[in-house]
Parts: C-alpha cells; structure tokens; sequence
C-alpha cells in the first residue's frame, strides 16, 4: 500500500510504544510482535485490575462494542484465548 503513510512506522522503529492521550493520562499501546508476547507472558506489569491503575477511557461516542483484549484483564481472557489459540 504505498503512498498510505504509516502513523506507527517511526513508533514502532523507536522503541515500539505509541501513546494514546485520554483524559487524564497516556496509556502506552505496544506495537512489536515480540513486545506484546513478552507482555502477554508477564502480563502482571500490565494489568488493570489494580487500584489507581490508568482507566480505559469512554469509547461509546466511538463504538459499540467494547474491544478485546484491550478491556478485559487477562484471567478473564480464558474464552478469548481458547478461540484464538489455534491461530496463535
């Protein structure tokens, strides 16, 4: 797809990380294949299901359907990760 520029080209080059803004802070998105399966193997670091941790922002303006993995935390992914597994 030449001539579509690339928003995560320079990102993903750099270090791999993309912030998104939301309210009130910036939640890190991790770009590389190798990134996301180093966080999915230690996903502690990661998860939301912690006190004061950053809140997943208000989306229904956007979509209607929530988006997974993004806003489930990882124990409840089981279903999610038993359908997805045979592509994986």
């Amino acid at each position: 797809m030449s001539g579509i520029p690339d928003p995560f080209r320079e990102p993903c080059r750099a270090d791999g990380v993309l912030g998104l803004p939301t309210d009130k802070e910036v939640i890190p998105m991790i770009l590389r294949h190798e990134d996301v399966r180093r966080a999915a193997k230690d996903w502690k670091p990661h998860s939301s299901d912690a006190p004061f941790r950053v809140p997943i922002p208000l989306e229904e303006n956007v979509r209607t359907v929530r988006q997974l993995p993004i806003k489930a935390d990882h124990p409840e992914l089981t279903d999610y990760r038993k359908l997805v597994a045979p592509f994986s």
